[in-house]
């Protein structure tokens, strides 16, 4: 179980929250979560300076993953715009060498830290000649111990490997009940060859939290809205699926965000689940999920009760 720190940044999903922010990453050590996942993109750095703040004197407890390429404050191939607080914020991919090495740099210092456990490219770009450059540099100088790639495919892994010798040590990859674009060809391939994958969104943005109803109205600053999995009309079809899975997590005595979780990490070849938590509540329920055995025909079930509804975009 991986803490998810892209909620904490005050960026997508509302407002920064930073006391209760602190409190999670807290009860997140007590409960037994050692790895935190974040990136400088979440929050435009203010996720990383929260994670460092809070394990600062506890590093050697906690493996720090975060990431690079996405870019605001320099130049690159454009990706999206957004709005952050009350100005408009051009979000840009950069994975030259340059840019990568000047990342590192900067989110070592918001993260209070002299070394990253795991770095990640956070939206590849073939060719990929100068970023794998970069972060074999940056294992060289011990500035980073692992490398990555998220939101990826099969060929840029390919690609990689071409380049350094060797496959990702991780792959992070979108993954939950209604979402599973990965089945396809991405998640047989890193089974076949032992590359874990790095599951986020497992409770799809908390539309698996069974909370979410179609006449949801989302707050000030909360994007989720946009996302083709809260259309009002995809979470009517929905609900009778989580009802459903609802009754399954009753037999098991724990709520259905936590038999989501338990069911991605069920999932051959999924070697984490990265979680979304905002606040000492959520840390610890969350990490009960991993004392769930679900029960291979209810695992089958489950599965079969949301294929009519997986959606595989944004």
């Amino acid at each position: 179980m991986w803490f998810g720190a892209w909620g904490i940044g005050g960026w997508y999903w509302g407002p920064p929250r930073d006391q209760e922010s602190t409190s999670a990453i807290e009860a997140a050590l007590q409960s037994g979560i050692r790895a935190f996942d974040t990136a400088p993109v979440y929050g435009f750095g203010h996720s990383e300076e929260l994670i460092g703040q809070a394990l600062q004197g506890r590093r050697h407890e906690a493996f720090i993953a975060t990431k690079c390429s996405l870019v605001w404050d320099r130049p690159g191939d454009p990706f999206f715009t957004t709005v952050h607080g009350e100005r408009s914020v051009d979000v840009r991919r950069n994975l030259s060498r340059s840019s990568i090495l000047q990342e590192c740099e900067e989110s070592l210092l918001r993260l209070r830290t002299d070394y990253i456990d795991l770095y990640q490219i956070h939206w590849p770009l073939s060719p990929l000649d100068e970023a794998a450059q970069a972060l074999a540099e940056l294992k060289g100088q011990g500035k980073i111990r692992f490398a990555g790639l998220c939101n990826t495919n099969v060929e840029q892994i390919i690609e990689w490997k071409k380049l350094t010798g060797s496959h990702p040590d991780f792959v992070q990859e979108r993954y939950s009940l209604n979402q599973r674009k990965i089945d396809a060809g991405l998640k047989p391939y890193t089974l076949k060859h032992s590359i874990p994958i790095l599951a986020y969104s497992p409770l799809a943005q908390g539309l698996l939290t069974g909370a979410i109803r179609s006449d949801r109205v989302f707050g000030e600053g909360d994007r989720r809205g946009g996302s083709t999995i809260m259309d009002p009309e995809y979470i009517s079809r929905i609900e009778p699926a989580l009802d459903q899975a609802r009754a399954i997590a009753s037999s098991y005595n724990v709520n259905l965000s936590q038999l989501a979780i338990a069911w991605v990490l069920s999932v051959p070849g999924i070697g984490a689940a990265i979680t979304g938590i905002r606040d000492s509540l959520h840390a610890k329920e969350n990490l009960s999920a991993l004392s769930i055995a679900i029960k291979r025909e209810d695992s089958i079930r489950l599965k079969a009760i949301f294929d009519p509804f997986v959606n595989n975009g944004k």
